[in-house]
């Protein structure tokens, strides 16, 4: 929660007044609109392969898009 804070106040402190309400609108749909999507396809693969090697390949992506 802290991130997803410090993010959404990051842009509205940045973007210029007028596209605010835009900008608001893009991020909510960016970070919620997508959470379904991950957690279909997260499930989809837990369903396969089993939830531990699921998680663990959820662990190295997160970790790979961090050091990206």
């Amino acid at each position: 929660m802290l991130s997803a804070a410090s993010t959404n106040t990051v842009l509205q402190t940045i973007v210029p007044d007028e596209l605010r309400g835009r900008v608001a609108a893009l991020y909510v749909m960016a970070f919620i609109g997508t959470t379904p999507l991950g957690a279909l396809l997260t499930g989809w693969i837990a369903e396969r392969v089993g939830p531990p090697v699921t998680l663990a390949a959820c662990g190295v992506a997160a970790l790979a898009a961090a050091a990206a």
